[in-house]
């Protein structure tokens, strides 16, 4: 295939990670005097929160959950398998502007850059994109992602330059390439050797956007809802390379937004690798809404398919106001079934939403920790522009203005915007301190109680991949216990202790 002269693209993200813990965060802006004077920092707020909950919480958490959260550029991956006619190179790391400087030396004959951006790390894209436009004029830049509904870029980037939805086609049309049809969308080939906990990982696209219109999410006012499998074959295919590749079982990440639509279509693969279930185990691990993962036979799935669910990721969101459609008639005996079956269930739920006050947000958090999920991620909303919560508080004159500090924007114990009844900015504090709290209380210990759940996958005993997986996560809960001993009761730290020893029947 014949590439285009004179063009080079350069995939890049920018999105950064702050893996300090939330407490350990605000303790930093407290003692900041940048922020004395900020009408976007209270903090009075900070120190009360810290005051009441701070100084126990777990700062080893915020490690862990961003090592669930590190991948290559699946961005970039995608849009580059997708844009053949054009030569173009995938950068897997973050780029800062040092790294960018790396890039450029490495690669002087890069014509684009093309920068997937995020509201996360939003304060580090702003000085990559300054960054290339005083160092490099005589490159293009081009911006996507949902980084692009906020203002800050376009004082830096033309608007022809930005792309609001779809990459694969935007780019087809930039270059003036023969338009794609769903049917021509490739599903790239992505394997890390560190990728999530540090663990060999591949990672797979199949769709674009997702068929449920939550008010809080992005997914759908940004991406229209695109399954661009039509068949099972074509995922097929791509399992199928992905296990030979693999020197055993592998770990894989389904990087859809709600993963398994078409249902049709995911049922066909599960029973493919039912019928060929010999060789390497795929152990997947996917974020999905619960209501559709059990219009699935899941008792098969786990104890008779090469490709079997080893963690799931759901939003709960709220358990008050009705909830969501996409967990309707979910009942924690669901949960409880998919542990017994080695699904790690992996549980997420939002703080600071409309409907909360400051009566009822306590009993969103005590209905949450009501179900026994392995894991708990408790979020404070972020509203991103288009969703409907956004465009709700925006008419109400209450979001925050473009002279917030981007480094909050999307950053949990922050309310980047004035709640109804919660208040605004770091009073969201005082609410995930102690969600935190309860949540450790509850669970004792999420990494034992993960390796307690998976031991009960039907392959678990003779997979090496379990086995290393085992060993990880012993090595993790015995460095939480260290941890836990100096901030927990007495009473806490004996229940820790006679967990870790009935799972492991080994003493600490």
């Amino acid at each position: 295939m014949r590439l285009i002269n004179k063009i080079k693209i350069a995939f890049l993200k920018t999105i950064k990670f702050d893996d300090r813990s939330t407490e350990h965060m605000a303790l930093e802006v407290l003692n900041d005097p940048k922020y004395d004077n900020s009408k976007y920092v209270d903090k009075d707020e900070i120190q009360r929160a810290l005051d009441d909950y701070g100084y126990r919480l777990n700062p080893f958490n915020a490690n862990t959950y961003s090592s669930i959260m590190l991948s290559p550029n699946i961005e970039g991956h995608f849009l580059k398998t997708n844009l053949p006619e054009i030569e173009s190179i995938v950068f897997d790391e973050v780029c800062d502007i040092n790294y960018l400087k790396r890039v450029m030396n490495e690669h002087p004959d890069i014509s684009h850059f093309a920068l997937s951006t995020y509201a996360m790390g939003m304060d580090n894209t702003i000085e990559v994109i300054k960054t290339m436009k005083k160092n490099y004029p005589d490159q293009e830049i081009l911006l996507g992602g949902i980084g692009v509904l906020y203002p800050y870029f376009k004082k830096y980037v033309d608007q022809k330059n930005i792309c609001y939805g779809n990459g694969v086609h935007w780019l087809r049309n930039y270059f003036k390439l023969k338009p794609y049809q769903n049917k021509d969308i490739k599903i790239p080939i992505i394997i890390s050797d560190k990728g999530i906990f540090n663990i060999s990982t591949a990672y797979l696209v199949t769709q674009i956007g997702c068929p449920n219109k939550c008010d809080f999410c992005i997914t759908n006012a940004f991406l229209n809802y695109n399954p661009f499998c039509q068949n099972s074959k074509k995922i097929i295919d791509v399992l199928e390379k992905i296990r030979n590749a693999s020197n055993g079982d592998i770990f894989l990440f389904l990087c859809d937004p709600n993963a398994l639509y078409p249902t049709n279509i995911w049922k066909e693969v599960f029973d493919y690798f039912i019928e060929h279930n010999e060789g390497n185990i795929i152990y997947l691990f996917c974020l999905i809404s619960l209501n559709h993962l059990y219009s699935f036979n899941i008792d098969k799935i786990q104890n008779k398919s090469a490709l079997k669910f080893i963690m799931v990721n759901f939003g709960i969101e709220s358990v008050l106001e009705g909830g969501y459609n996409k967990n309707k008639n979910i009942t924690n005996e669901h949960i409880k079934g998919m542990n017994n079956l080695g699904i790690g269930t992996f549980h997420n739920f939002i703080l600071g939403l409309e409907h909360h006050t400051k009566e009822s947000i306590n009993l969103e958090i005590k209905r949450n920790l009501e179900f026994d999920s392995v894991w708990f991620s408790i979020n404070t909303l972020k509203p991103l522009p288009k969703t409907d919560v956004y465009i709700r508080l925006k008419r109400e004159n209450r979001i925050f203005g473009d002279d917030m500090p981007p480094e909050f924007l999307y950053r949990e114990g922050y309310f980047p915007f004035e709640h109804p009844y919660l208040g605004g900015g770091f009073s969201a504090l005082k609410y995930a301190f102690k969600s935190y709290y309860d949540c450790e209380r509850k669970i004792l210990d999420s990494y034992s109680r993960f390796i307690e759940t998976i031991s009960k996958i039907p392959s678990s005993e003779s997979s090496n991949f379990i086995k290393y997986i085992k060993f990880l996560f012993k090595d993790i809960s015995k460095k939480n216990y260290k941890l836990t001993k100096l901030r927990m009761p007495s009473s806490f730290v004996e229940k820790y202790q006679e967990h870790y020893e009935r799972i492991f029947a080994t003493k600490i």
